[in-house]
């Protein structure tokens, strides 16, 4: 054997944390996925904790970052991974794991927050 099992386990270690780091394609045969990639805004909003902006880039590496930015002064911002089917899109550990209903119509994303619809505008990068 040219090759031992140490060098082969080692290669497919590496290979894995390099599948993780740089993610997969989650728009390869999922049209759903494929429309929600991108920047989106939605205009401030009233909440309990003041006027705020939220933002959500969503990458086609399945990754996202959504940022709250507050009227008074500070931001929140979540990053982690995300997958969508059909009306169902999953943020990581936001919401606890649990789907959010949302739905695309033209350059306008409607997710459903809390019983709250939030509509969210496509950006220009």
């Amino acid at each position: 054997m040219k090759y031992g099992i140490l060098t082969i386990l080692i290669l497919m270690v590496a290979l894995s944390v390099l599948f993780i780091f740089i993610g997969h394609d989650v728009t390869k045969n999922n049209p759903h996925a494929a429309a929600i990639i991108g920047n989106w805004r939605a205009d401030a909003r009233p909440t309990e904790w003041g006027n705020v902006r939220s933002d959500i880039t969503f990458t086609k590496r399945g990754r996202f970052v959504y940022r709250n930015t507050f009227a008074e002064g500070g931001v929140h911002t979540q990053r982690g991974t995300y997958s969508v089917s059909d009306n169902a899109l999953v943020m990581g550990e936001v919401n606890k794991g649990k789907p959010f209903p949302y739905s695309i119509l033209g350059e306008l994303l409607v997710m459903q927050v809390g019983g709250e619809a939030i509509t969210f505008k496509r950006q220009e990068k």
